[in-house]
């Protein structure tokens, strides 16, 4: 996840900075949010939530078959889990390739913040700073359109908040665009990861939709970086993006975070045995832990309510 817990955390350190800079902060204070990104991200309504939104293009064209058997539709959760692996891997393993990618940024709700000193409570136009900060470092949602030609990428427009911002992944290995990443393979779940697995007719495709097991897992440096049962599905944390120090007069120490309830949604072209769209849907939660060396702030503890990481995957073309 480019650059998210990072955000989320510097969220944590600023709300800290700021609070401190203009009450002197030295008493114990909780922040509950209230903003709007807040509430929708605990409410759930990202577009898309649970895979309901996930069409195909109707455009979608696929060019010879995968090698995939789709001859019968699987019923046990294995079998469903075997066929969206199959279909899933054949997919990234395409040469050539049309698709759209939406990531939606990531949608924050900070349940808390503690300070380990004593203070006294915010005001509301300080309440207000934090909701704003927490606005401007929430990550924003970007839209690539990206051409594949023998397993590399040769075109990509990337869009940002209605406007066009630099490509840079021209040149890349397929492998390094879609999940999981620097993988061969799309995914590498298997069955005692996966809580559920279902599969039904939705016009001329076949909708998978996988409930990943829930994972709990502790960053305790930036170099180590557990394995949890997510990873093997779709984009997640790499510890160097949370465990960090913000020029050396802030850091965060430890996090123990939790996926809960993560997703995917896939629909499968029968016919040809590609992906047409697919979707990642990952849920946050967790404790941070840090320490604010600035105006004697000193430690603090943050607690984030569901914060949701969600990504799209459309195919025009594909084989």
């Amino acid at each position: 996840m480019k650059k998210t817990i990072a955000k989320i955390v510097a969220i944590l350190l600023s709300v800290s900075i700021v609070v401190a800079a203009f009450a002197g902060c030295t008493k114990q204070v909780t922040i509950e949010c209230t903003c709007d990104c807040c509430q929708n991200a605990a409410g759930g309504d990202a577009a898309n939530a649970g895979g309901s939104g996930l069409v195909a293009k109707d455009n979608f064209t696929a060019n010879g078959k995968s090698g995939v058997d789709c001859s019968k539709m699987p019923s046990s959760k294995a079998d469903i889990l075997a066929l969206y692996n199959n279909v899933a891997n054949a997919t990234k393993h395409a040469k050539n390739m049309k698709y759209q990618e939406i990531n939606e940024g990531a949608k924050i709700a900070v349940e808390t913040i503690v300070f380990d000193k004593n203070g006294k409570e915010l005001s509301a136009p300080m309440m207000s700073a934090v909701q704003k900060l927490i606005d401007q470092f929430s990550p924003k949602p970007i839209t690539k359109d990206v051409t594949v030609e023998n397993s590399k990428v040769t075109a990509e427009t990337c869009t940002q908040e209605e406007k066009e911002v630099e490509a840079k992944d021209v040149g890349a290995a397929l492998e390094t665009m879609l999940p999981i990443k620097d993988s061969a393979d799309m995914s590498s779940l298997k069955e005692d990861e996966v809580a559920d697995a279902k599969i039904e007719e939705d016009g001329n495709f076949w909708r998978v939709t996988i409930t990943i097991a829930d994972s709990e897992f502790e960053f305790v440096d930036n170099k180590t970086t557990p394995d949890t049962f997510a990873a093997h599905g779709m984009y997640t944390l790499q510890a160097k993006d949370l465990i960090t120090s913000f020029g050396g007069s802030a850091a965060i120490n430890t996090a123990k975070l939790t996926y809960k309830g993560a997703s995917i949604v896939a629909l499968i072209d029968p016919n040809s045995g590609y992906l047409a769209a697919l979707g990642t849907y990952l849920d946050i939660y967790g404790h941070v832990t840090g320490q604010v060396d600035l105006l004697n702030i000193g430690g603090i503890n943050g607690d984030l309510a569901k914060t949701t990481y969600y990504s799209s995957y459309y195919w025009e073309s594909i084989g």
